[in-house]
């Protein structure tokens, strides 16, 4: 793992959103299918206006039945949130903000796909994320080429 790179980041934004409706109101809020349905998928996505302007992007992980997390790189907090809230109407769906709870970090290099293995956790696959207590791995290429 010597040519392994490791980044910590902290997200823009971290909303728990739970509810009984909270699938369908997210599935309709993402520009990417949230299914298949399991706990620890993962789905990058885009939130887009009516006219298809990118308003903010997000990995959104499903932590269990009723229970997400949607996490953006970049799109602060504050305007995520009031962008979901807007579409709230009469869904029993929930937000709360956990920005300040989560960090991360990015892996990228030679070896990059042990990196879990300091965190004593499997290595994720796919869209599936490998989770040991609060600790969440997933791939992505969105953080750069190699990542």
């Amino acid at each position: 793992m010597s040519d392994v790179r490791l980044f910590r980041y902290r997200p823009a934004a971290v909303l728990e959103a739970q509810g009984e409706d909270v699938f369908t109101f997210l599935q309709g809020q993402l520009s990417n299918d949230l299914n298949p349905r399991s706990p620890g998928n993962v789905t990058y996505g885009l939130l887009l206006s009516a006219k298809g302007k990118v308003e903010a992007d997000a990995f959104v992980i499903e932590r269990e039945r009723g229970r997400f997390l949607v996490v953006s790189p970049r799109c602060p907090v504050n305007e995520l949130r009031a962008r979901l809230e807007h579409f709230i109407v009469a869904d029993d769906v929930s937000l709360r903000d956990q920005t300040l709870r989560w960090s991360g970090i990015v892996a990228w290099g030679a070896g990059a796909e042990k990196s879990a293995e300091l965190l004593r956790m499997d290595a994720p696959r796919g869209r599936q994320a490998s989770q040991r207590g609060d600790a969440i791995g997933f791939l992505s290429h969105r953080w750069g080429e190699g990542t």
